[in-house]
């Protein structure tokens, strides 16, 4: 079978970059599912599915959005090789702590980049709902970036740890903690390459990097052929 998946794309150089994106097709390839992007700009989302990305078409019919949720959806229909599995509660708690204590910090490490690669039309578009929700201007949002990048190779420090003792989050095999974490490292390496090399390839725990590029090696390299800036 052969799934679609709407993914939220730059104006120029067809990138899909939103991490939530990268997760759900993660889900596909951990089922052998074969899927087809089709790019929508941030301009293109409402209009052509008024739906959340991403939204997964699967052959049958099924429409499912958000991540979570295509995820249970795949667990439900092949049960075989669950996603939403971990045999470590303890590091599924590391994840969820990080992901509450880093997301606004790695948004603000990518909202100027996503920007700089958008049109006109979806530049005014972005900053228009971005700085209604964020009730600042994106660049104030920002802010120092060196503190930024600081905070972050400090916040995923803990996740860093528990990679010296295993290959991957999950244990013997990944599963949801470790696609979780990729994909938000996909994030950057894919729209803020230069951020990426100074958070993961420059981390001064060297088992970050190593199980970055042992989880990129996965489903024949597609992270690690995945188009990128």
């Amino acid at each position: 079978m052969v799934a679609q998946v709407y993914e939220l794309a730059d104006s120029y150089n067809g990138l899909s970059f939103s991490p939530y994106v990268i997760l759900a097709q993660l889900f596909l390839l951990h089922k052998g599912i074969k899927f087809e992007g089709i790019p929508l700009t941030f301009s293109q989302v409402g209009p052509t599915i008024n739906r959340l990305l991403p939204t997964v078409k699967f052959d049958n019919g099924d429409i499912i959005y958000d991540s979570l949720e295509i995820a249970k959806y795949l667990d439900s229909k092949y049960e075989q090789n669950p996603i939403l599995s971990s045999t470590d509660p303890k590091v599924t708690q590391l994840v969820n702590e990080y992901l509450s204590i880093n997301n606004l910090n790695h948004f603000k490490l990518i909202i100027l980049e996503i920007n700089a690669n958008y049109d006109e039309i979806n530049q005014k578009r972005w900053r228009e709902v971005r700085e209604k929700i964020l009730g600042q201007k994106m660049e104030e949002f920002a802010g120092n970036q060196e503190l930024a990048v600081k905070e972050y190779i400090q916040n995923i420090g803990d996740l860093a740890k528990v990679l010296e003792t295993r290959d991957f989050l999950d244990g013997e095999k990944p599963a949801i903690n470790d696609y979780t974490i990729i994909s938000n490292v996909q994030n950057l390496k894919t729209i803020a390459p230069e951020v990426y090399k100074k958070v993961i390839e420059n981390h001064p725990n060297p088992a970050l990097l190593k199980w970055v590029n042992r989880v990129s090696d996965l489903f024949d390299g597609y992270l690690k052929n995945r188009k990128t800036l």
